[in-house]
Formats: C-alpha cells, sequence, structure tokens
C-alpha cells in the first residue's frame, strides 16, 4: 500500500475513533415546569434577574399581577388564550409605555399604529421617551 493511503487511513481511523467516543453525561440545568407561568415568564432575562422580576399573567382572561418585586424587571407570562408562546420582559422604566400600549390594543389600535400613537404622544410631552407618563 503506498505511503499516502497508510497515512489517509490512519487519518481516516483517528476520525472515527474520535467520533464514536461515548459521550460523557452532563449535569442538566434544571427546566422550569410547562405548567408554572412564573417560572417560563422570566427565562428572557439573566438569571441573577429572575427571583427579582415583577411578574404579569393572565387569570380569566384578564392580566393581573401573579407576582410583585422591586427588581429592574417586568416579565410577562405566555397567554393562555392565543396561539403558540409568547413571554417578554423589559425594563421598569418602561411599564408606562408598556401599559400604554396594552391600553391602545384594549381600544383596537393595534401594530404600527399602536407604536405610533405612542411615538405622538412622547412627542406631545405626554409620555417620557424613558417610559415615564408626565402628570
Amino acid at each position: 500500500m503506498p505511503r499516502v493511503s497508510h497515512v489517509m487511513l490512519s487519518i481516516t481511523a483517528v476520525a472515527v475513533a474520535f467520533a464514536v467516543q461515548p459521550v460523557q453525561a452532563q449535569e442538566a440545568e434544571p427546566t422550569p415546569a410547562f405548567n408554572d407561568p412564573a417560572a417560563l415568564a422570566v427565562l428572557p432575562i439573566a438569571e441573577a434577574d429572575r427571583a427579582g422580576a415583577t411578574i404579569l399573567g393572565y387569570e380569566d382572561g384578564g392580566l393581573v399581577t401573579l407576582r410583585e418585586s422591586d427588581g429592574a424587571f417586568i416579565c410577562m407570562a405566555d397567554n393562555p388564550s392565543t396561539d403558540g408562546f409568547k413571554v417578554l420582559c423589559y425594563h421598569k422604566s418602561l411599564a408606562p409605555y408598556m401599559e400604554r400600549g396594552r391600553e391602545l390594543r384594549v381600544g383596537g389600535i393595534t401594530g404600527k399604529a399602536n407604536m405610533e400613537q405612542r411615538w405622538e404622544e412622547i412627542e406631545a410631552g405626554e409620555l417620557d421617551k424613558i417610559g415615564r407618563a408626565h402628570v
């Protein structure tokens, strides 16, 4: 067998040997229970911030506070009455901005029009850019 063939055969054998090595068992990180909206709601933020987040969720079709906290984030649990899965978190300084968006949606203003309405309110001084409502 030519020398090049021996080298290629050896390289192939080593590659196959590495490919079939047993995978070392790794300790799996615990995952939140699928029936715990609060545990799922905080997944978008860093683990260090999760315990301090305020969590909003849905009960009887309405938005409620599942956990009040003084942490930096507000997280929204998935709405079980809608298709798909959606959770989100935002900094607490955006709370009035986000609340206004929900108010507009209830009033039938959705999508791009919803965002444009809020920006118009910001420009008019009715809603601060970082979310604080003006009195």
